[in-house]
């Protein structure tokens, strides 16, 4: 072994353990004992790269641009080059592995020049002004406190292809997938880990075709999804281990042609030309924005309503009992409050499951929401032009906010067609509702709302809750106000747990979490995330600010 030889060694060496095999010529690799003695298991990556691109793109990338999330020590980038990319971007997190991949390019024989790898976040590709017409997302989803947020930078920065590989949660692959992201604490100190001390681990494919589907990719297939089912032992049902998948999404039709598509576990991949076969959702088949029109959209019925509260017998207010009432309320002069309200009460039918026997119990539930959120707001000396109402349902607290204040400009969204249009024929102008679909995909421009209540909501928020609050702040100004209800029930008063342990963050149940985890996941998308409790023992008010 020659002197130049021993100190490239040496060099890989110092920079172990490595996770990529990288060849760099000359009989030398990164292969370094180190990894295995440190629990890091050394692969390939180029084998999976080729393995795909090759059936998306048989005549090689031919000059496309690359873009590599999370590019450890470069070999994808590598990869990429070998099959003919043009430029090329990589970043990691982790300084370690930029280190081991400025080392791979300044020894690989014929080291190319079209490749750029350097430390770098996630999030910075928010401000990233480049795009890229293929995108590998690798072993990054699972490494993510906010992967949704997270996996949206890179599409939005993706023009053709994207492939993400990642774990997913252990669950029986014998039973239908209910998606849904787990939330699991990880050692940042790790080196495989991610940076966060926080880890998503979705529960399959159909969660992450949702998500990729909502950020616009038309054509999605399910390349591998490695899944032991669990196993017997002693009469003791085992966990199974965390699966893999490697799912491509493409932004146009025709260019996933020669991928398979799979529809359950399997321990390889299904031959690459099969047709594809249609995937079984758990929630109905709902496939992107246009197979998901709002709910009830078709009904056109006219609508049934009782008296408007300004109508109401004056005793109907004076014989409530003061125990029953809401004690944000006892102050409140009720009767100068219904006097205002003209707008006629929906019937059972259009209330959407709140107060449906008592039109006087509707309308005091929405006058105390609209209350608390109103003293907040004067509490901070903000000033509202713009409202808008997440959920809104046929108007219970919109309906307050038109008679009560003096909030010029109202807007509602809800996935309820016909109690969107309640609200556009019974409240005020000033009042305004819009037919949306159950992705949080709002139709409203930028920065545009001073406050946005989304109040029993927070409690049932999807799989896509990072997705959910990103798209709040986005029609939010910088310095506007979301209010959000949560589940008392769920919020987990114990301090934060093991590395091992499970927090079921976004878990199918849809509850939420420990106030100080809102504060590490939510303040990340927003500058402050903090808890009010409230009258409603099951309820707590979560405040944030753009």
């Amino acid at each position: 072994m020659s002197k130049s030889t021993r100190n490239i060694v040496s060099e890989i060496e110092a920079l172990a353990p490595w996770h990529h095999t990288i060849e760099l010529g000359g009989g030398i690799s990164t292969q370094s004992a180190k990894s295995s003695a440190n629990g890091i298991l050394q692969y390939d990556p180029s084998k999976l790269f080729f393995s795909v691109i090759d059936k998306i793109f048989p005549d090689g990338l031919a000059g496309r641009s690359f873009l590599d999330c999370g590019c450890n020590a470069g070999g994808v980038a590598l990869a990429a080059h070998e099959r003919g990319a043009g430029r090329i971007y990589g970043f990691d997190a982790r300084s370690n592995w930029i280190e081991q991949a400025s080392l791979v390019l300044r020894h690989k024989t014929n080291a190319p020049q079209n490749i750029l790898l350097e430390h770098a976040s996630l999030s910075e590709l928010e401000t990233h002004d480049a795009e890229y017409d293929v995108t590998w997302f690798g072993n990054l989803f699972q490494h993510l406190a906010t992967p949704v947020e997270g996996l949206k930078f890179a599409a939005d920065r993706t023009r053709e292809v994207l492939v993400l590989t990642t774990a997913c949660a252990a669950y029986d692959a014998r039973e239908p997938e209910s998606p849904n992201i787990e939330l699991v604490v990880e050692k940042s100190s790790h080196p495989l880990s991610g940076i966060d001390g926080f880890g998503s681990l979705p529960s399959g494919p159909e969660v992450i075709e949702g998500i990729l589907s909502w950020l616009g990719f038309v054509d999605i297939r399910v390349v591998r999804w490695r899944h032991l089912t669990p196993k017997q032992s002693e009469g003791k049902s085992e966990a199974p281990p965390r699966g893999r998948l490697v799912i491509v999404a493409a932004k146009q039709s025709g260019l996933l042609r020669n991928l398979p598509n799979l529809t359950h576990p399997t321990d390889r991949a299904c031959e690459a030309g099969s047709e594809p076969r249609p995937r079984q959702f758990s929630n109905g088949g709902r496939r992107g924005r246009a197979e998901n029109p709002p709910l009830g959209w078709q009904d056109t019925s006219p609508f049934e309503t009782t008296e408007a509260p300004a109508a109401w017998d004056q005793t109907r207010l004076a014989d409530i009992e003061p125990q029953k009432l809401p004690n944000i309320l006892k102050t409140l002069d009720l009767k100068a409050a219904s006097s205002r309200d003209t707008a006629a009460i929906p019937t059972p039918k259009d209330k959407e499951k709140h107060d449906e026997d008592s039109d006087l119990q509707y309308w005091l539930s929405g006058l105390r929401d609209y209350t608390l959120i109103s003293r907040q707001l004067e509490a901070l000396n903000h000033s509202t032009k713009r409202l808008l109402d997440i959920g809104c349902s046929s108007g219970r607290i919109l309906r307050h906010f038109a008679f009560q204040s003096d909030v010029p400009e109202l807007w509602g969204v809800d996935e309820q067609h016909r109690q969107v249009r309640f609200v556009n024929t019974h409240l005020p102008p000033s009042t305004r509702a819009i037919a949306v679909q159950d992705i949080p995909s709002l139709p409203l421009e930028d920065n545009y709302f001073d406050v946005i209540t989304a109040l029993s909501n927070g409690s049932r928020l999807e799989p896509l809750e990072t997705a959910f609050l990103a798209e709040l702040r986005r029609v939010l100004r910088p310095g506007g106000i979301v209010f959000l209800t949560v589940d008392e029930s769920r919020l987990k008063k114990e301090p934060l747990c093991e590395e091992t342990e499970e927090l079921g963050l976004l878990s199918q149940s849809r509850g939420v979490h420990h106030p100080s985890l809102s504060n590490q996941i939510w303040g990340r998308i927003f500058s402050k995330a903090e808890f009010l409790p409230t009258e409603n023992t099951e309820q707590s008010l979560l405040i944030l600010q753009k």
